[in-house]
């Protein structure tokens, strides 16, 4: 977490204006700085966001530790690892905040052969992820003659769309109810 930097707008309104008007007078453009490496966020984005940190750091009621000078609210909308901007950052009840991929596995439980590995951005719930890797995994084993029949998975995929989704396809789910 200590590597991670704020993101910040491509250019100051002011500077954009001075470009459209640039550009409306026909004249050159001037040379902008190189943006390599720089991942930019909408002004409007980043005020929106620099408001709500600043109601939340007024609230004295929180999590312990939020009231103090040093402390900072860090959200994938205001910052990014310049060294894996993929990383996006992920909290988990009762744990502090971390930069982490999403990494899925689908597994014949029968053999133990992995049939499928999905890493995806972290900033998702692992329910979102099921469709696309059901689907994916379906037409793998439809190239080589198999079928899908049933479906083994923790309650974090668990929700009312992928229950339905796999009931269409005749697959059997099986998947704990989330919170029970």
């Amino acid at each position: 977490m200590e590597s991670l930097e704020l993101k910040r707008p491509f250019q100051s309104i002011e500077r954009h204006f001075e470009n459209v008007d640039t550009e409306n007078e026909n004249q050159v453009p001037t040379a902008t700085t190189s943006t390599a490496g720089l991942i930019t966020a909408p002004l409007h984005h980043l005020k929106r966001v620099k408001h709500i940190h600043d109601k939340l750091r007024k609230n004295p009621v929180g999590a312990s530790g939020a009231s103090l000078e040093k402390a900072q609210l860090f959200s994938n909308k205001t910052h990014y690892n310049p060294h894996d901007p993929d990383a996006r950052i992920s909290v988990k009840p009762g744990k502090a905040r971390k930069l982490n991929h999403h990494c899925s596995m689908a597994v014949d439980s029968g053999q133990g052969v992995i049939s499928h590995i999905q890493a995806d951005f972290a900033d998702g719930r692992d329910s979102q992820y099921l469709p696309t890797m059901t689907l994916q995994v379906q037409n793998r084993l439809k190239a080589n003659e198999l079928r899908m029949t049933e479906l083994l998975a923790d309650a974090g995929y668990s929700n009312g769309f992928n229950y339905q989704f796999l009931d269409l396809r005749n697959i059997t789910p099986w998947i704990p109810v989330f919170g029970k």
